[in-house]
This record gives structure tokens, C-alpha cells and sequence, in this order.
């Protein structure tokens, strides 16, 4: 069943909102389509959960926790994601930058945890065996010609980290010609502040369509 978005995290019980997560999380992996709706009723919960619990001696989170709880586990068992369907493992990737994206801590900024696990990934796609995947290798430029200036704001350090291995995977005379592109674009995109040309985009986006 699909959760109920306007749900008030005060008005249900902790172990109910942990299974709400976790519902959400699966649906969003073994189904993309729902990926964006997925993202946007996390951040509507955690958003709500965050009005009622702030003034809380000791607020519980319980949603929240779920929700990086169940992003962790799955994170964990990444490798069986992948080898049963590779487009599982791309939906869980795309699904977590729609919650960098959408769900934030009280700064304004995105949730810590949230972050780290969706650049380990990102760290996952862009190195073997994952970069010589085409479908792989596309979702990853996907991502960050999306996310990359967030991302990089967000956490400068992890994104000098994910460059070195991006050009690591770029050098490697196992990657192809059209990934090489989309590495290098990647690249170039990160060193000129994540900004591109419409005449750029374009021309990047013919190459990934062929």
C-alpha cells in the first residue's frame, strides 16, 4: 500500500513511522518510476517529524533514523542488489539523490548520514565494475550534472575523493570510449563549478543517447 503523505509523525506510534520508511525504501528501489514520489514523501515526513520533535528534551527522529537505518542495510547487501538486477542497484542510487536533494537537517543542509551513503555510491559507480556498465556509467553522470554543485558544497572533501577515483577510471585503458566522454565531462564539469553550456549539454547528451 502506498503510504499516506500527509501522515503526522506525532499522531502514530515510533515503530509504525520505522516501517513507513522502510516501505518507502523498498518501493523505491524495486520500482523507479516511484523514485521521485518516494523522495518527496520522505522529505514531507521528515520535514513534519522535525516541527513536532524540535522543542523535544530528547526527540526521537523515529522516521528519520528508519529511513537511514533501512538506506544503510540495503547499502550493505549492494553487491546481491546488483547481481540480482542491475536496475534495482541504479534505482536505489537515483532514489537517494532525490533525498540528498529534498531532505534537509535544520541548517538548511543535507542529512550527514544520508550524504556519505549516497557518495559511497557514487564511489561504487564510478570505479569497476560498475563504471564499465553503460547504464551505470550514465546514471552516475545523471546524478551529478543534476547534483554535483550540491553534492560539492555539501561536502568538498568527499567530492575531491570521488574526482580522484573518477579520473582513476578515465586513465584505465579497460574504459571504453563513450564512458571516457562521460567521465571527462564529469570532470570538466566539477573544475569549471558545475556549469554548462546549453551548446556542452547538448553535444555530452547526444553522445550518452547513442
Amino acid at each position: 500500500d502506498k503510504p499516506n503523505e500527509q501522515a503526522d509523525p506525532k499522531s502514530v506510534g515510533r515503530v509504525i513511522l520505522i516501517e513507513v520508511a522502510n516501505t518507502i525504501v523498498n518501493r523505491a528501489w524495486e520500482d523507479k518510476g516511484y523514485n521521485g514520489t518516494a523522495a518527496k514523501i520522505c522529505s514531507q515526513i521528515c520535514e513534519k517529524e522535525f516541527q513536532a520533535e524540535k522543542h523535544d528534551v530528547i526527540p526521537t527522529y523515529a522516521f528519520r533514523n528508519g529511513l537511514i537505518h533501512q538506506l544503510t542495510l540495503l547499502y550493505d547487501d549492494r553487491e546481491e542488489m546488483r547481481a540480482t538486477n542491475i536496475d534495482y542497484w541504479v534505482s536505489f542510487v537515483q532514489f537517494q539523490a532525490g533525498l540528498f536533494d529534498l531532505v534537509k537537517d535544520s541548517t538548511g543542509s543535507g542529512l550527514t548520514t544520508i550524504t556519505n551513503i549516497l557518495y559511497d555510491c557514487l564511489e561504487d559507480l564510478a570505479k569497476p565494475p560498475c563504471i564499465h556498465n553503460s547504464k551505470e556509467a550514465v546514471a552516475l553522470w545523471t546524478i551529478l550534472t543534476s547534483i554535483g554543485y550540491n553534492l560539492s558544497k555539501d561536502s568538498p572533501q568527499r567530492m575531491q575523493k570521488l574526482m580522484v577515483i573518477l579520473r582513476e577510471s578515465f586513465l584505465s585503458q579497460k574504459t571504453n570510449t563513450k564512458t571516457r566522454d562521460i567521465l571527462l565531462n564529469i570532470i570538466e564539469l566539477n573544475a569549471g563549478g558545475w556549469k554548462m553550456s546549453s551548446a556542452l549539454e547538448s553535444y555530452y547528451f547526444n553522445i550518452i543517447a547513442l
